[in-house]
């Protein structure tokens, strides 16, 4: 039956399958993504700036992390860390 089908073609088709395979792995966009937790943060930042004192001893530059953390949690769910970590290695 492959007797017909040159090693081009089934090399092709072997890197599609790959590739629909990785695909399938990776996170996708929630449908309905609870943005209260998001909010939140993004408005804690900017209460702290708001209010900041050097005597606090909080490091301004943690909140830019956390927000992001919480916006890639917030658009593709908590487990995404486990793709990312493992793309990562």
């Amino acid at each position: 039956m492959i007797d017909n089908i040159s090693t081009k073609d089934l090399q092709a088709e072997l890197n599609r399958r790959q590739k629909a395979k990785q695909e399938s792995l990776k996170p996708k966009k929630l449908s309905e993504p609870n943005i209260a937790p998001l909010q939140k943060m993004c408005q804690e930042y900017i209460d702290a700036i708001d209010t900041k004192d050097p005597r606090d001893g909080l490091d301004y530059d943690d909140f830019k992390q956390y927000i992001f953390e919480c916006a890639v949690e917030t658009v593709f769910g908590k487990d995404v860390w486990e793709f990312i970590n493992s793309k990562n290695q």
